[in-house]
């Protein structure tokens, strides 16, 4: 994944260097896991830097699940980049990519998943004055062993915030 961003950027770079400020990008969220136990919400977090140059943005997030089995919880992790597709001035659809991993753990029948893959999706942002609103749909492909299936579809929405610029 780190190679991919640094080819991305380099590449960037090449095609028209034009000064720009990068940001730091901040939210919270709510999500919706709709495959796993019939549907489970969450809330999350999520940190990135935003390269306006490209337009890319990097990011890490975290969710917590609440399942409907008593005691278990559902924790999700993941790593990736989101590609606006047409920068518009309010309005900015995005893809995105990357690699999730999710843990899942059932105090009543010591049961305890780990599973990871990768996953995609698309959104869209909404800028308006201060933060911005944003809605996804990915999907998660994760990796399938024998009674452990962690795939799923995740609707998550939620606002972000941006602060300063950093210089690159």
């Amino acid at each position: 994944m780190a190679r991919f961003a640094l080819a991305v950027l380099a590449i960037g770079a090449l095609i028209g260097p034009i000064p720009t400020d990068g940001q730091l990008v901040g939210g919270v969220f709510g999500a919706r896991a709709r495959d796993s136990f019939g549907g489970t919400n969450g809330v999350g977090a999520e940190a990135g830097v935003s390269l306006p140059l490209i337009p890319l943005e990097v990011f890490a997030a975290g969710t917590l699940f609440h399942p409907t089995c008593i005691g278990c919880e559902l924790r999700g992790w993941s790593l990736g980049v989101k590609l606006t597709v047409i920068p518009l001035p309010v309005m900015r659809p995005y893809v995105t990519f990357g690699r999730a991993w999710r843990n899942l753990e059932d105090p009543s029948s010591t049961l305890i998943l780990d599973d990871d893959g990768l996953f995609a999706g698309a959104g869209l942002e909404i800028g308006l004055p201060g933060f911005e609103v944003f809605a996804e749909g990915r999907y998660e492909f994760m990796t399938v062993d024998p009674g452990q299936d962690l795939r799923q579809w995740t609707l998550r929405a939620g606002v972000m915030m941006r602060w300063g610029g950093l210089p690159l």
